[in-house]
């Protein structure tokens, strides 16, 4: 294995279980453990996996959630912050990858799977109970570090270990740290979220949205 490759150092699986905080109480799988061996990834994402939220989580083009080892070290290291992997609730935790710099429908080989960008996570309520503390989801926001989602176009296996091979991006459209920001503080550029292929459809209807109110 080539130690600066871009690899997997861990992957993770998870089952729904309620979750509350806050006077709030919803089924979630953002508590996952780490599984060893050859696991299967499918159009609907890891085989032993399932989300709490169908609603805003999972689906076609949030199949897989990868989080970079190199921002755990961050949090650890810059912001004191006690984190692990795979606290944030991540599928793949990857090393030497920085996901941020990933543009929509930017493929990944993995394995014998390939994998393509779609949208950074926006951490919701729940990321804040896991962390034990309801101003996480801001920090979270503001650190900008937000982790990658992907949707499968071949399905096939991921293991610990395996090396990502990352294809030239089809064009110089937005990265996923240029859509979190256009998302969480840059409101005034989701015109540049309305024709972008490759796009999470709801991202698609809330640039439409944005762009059409007054």
């Amino acid at each position: 294995m080539n130690l600066m490759a871009a690899t997997v150092v861990s992957v993770q699986v998870g089952q729904p279980k309620w979750l509350s905080w806050k006077g709030r109480s919803e089924p979630s799988a953002i508590a996952k453990r780490r599984v060893e061996g050859r696991v299967t990834v499918t159009a609907e994402g890891l085989a032993g996996d399932r989300q709490g939220d169908p609603r805003h989580h999972g689906g076609e083009f949030q199949a897989v959630y990868g989080y970079s080892l190199e921002d755990y070290v961050w949090w650890h290291e810059s912001q004191g912050v006690e984190v692990e992997p795979p606290l944030f609730g991540e599928n793949l935790t990857i090393s030497q990858l920085d996901l941020r710099s990933l543009r929509v429908g930017q493929r990944v080989r993995i394995g014998t799977a390939i994998l393509a960008a779609t949208v950074p996570r926006i951490p919701c309520w729940k990321l804040g109970a896991v962390m034990g503390d309801e101003g996480f989801v801001e920090r979270f926001r503001d650190a900008g570090r937000p982790g990658a989602y992907f949707r499968v176009v071949e399905e096939g296996e991921i293991g610990v270990g395996d090396e990502l091979t990352l294809e030239p991006a089809l064009s110089a459209g937005p990265t996923l740290s240029d859509l979190f920001r256009i998302r969480t503080s840059e409101l005034h550029r989701a015109s540049e979220l309305l024709e972008l292929p490759g796009l999470h459809p709801s991202w698609q209807a809330w640039a439409a949205r944005v762009t059409a109110a007054p």
